[in-house]
């Protein structure tokens, strides 16, 4: 007969429940990953839609905006109702005649604006949202377009 302490009975009855926390956790985390990039895809393609209808003719001719690369800055919100959101907006890569150009910034929660910003564009992050105003709200979509 084998002899098992509690110690190692306890972690044995446990260690399948972590692996399956562990992997829903993985999976919830892919899910929301997912989920951002969806929503930075939608809003990357109705960023012009919100720009007034000048926001075109306002960008100078040696200013491509499409040559823009931009992503979101991500982080944890803690809470009971907690989890991932866009925290900012990062530009990795700016062609020389947009540098210093203003754009506007909208971010979003459920189809609801929480924050508009003007920001010039310039590489690195170029906004982030205040946590100080915005609360404990998850930002689940942004975008930008020049400013005429």
């Amino acid at each position: 007969m084998t002899q098992v302490s509690a110690g190692s009975a306890r972690t044995a009855l446990w260690a399948p429940i972590r692996s399956l926390r562990s992997r829903a956790f993985r999976l919830k985390l892919a899910a929301v990953l997912t989920a951002f990039s969806v929503a930075g895809l939608y809003a990357s393609s109705q960023a012009m839609a919100q720009a007034p209808q000048s926001a075109a003719a306002a960008v100078p001719s040696g200013c491509d905006g499409n040559q823009v690369r931009w992503g979101y800055e991500a982080g944890l919100v803690p809470g009971a109702d907690g989890g991932f959101s866009i925290e900012g907006i990062r530009v990795d890569d700016v062609p020389a005649a947009c540098v210093g150009r203003p754009v506007a910034i909208t971010y979003s929660s459920g189809g609801t604006v929480v924050r508009q910003a003007v920001r010039p564009l310039e590489r690195g992050v170029i906004d982030r949202v205040d946590r100080s105003v915005v609360g404990d709200v998850l930002v689940t979509a942004a975008s930008w377009a020049p400013v005429p």
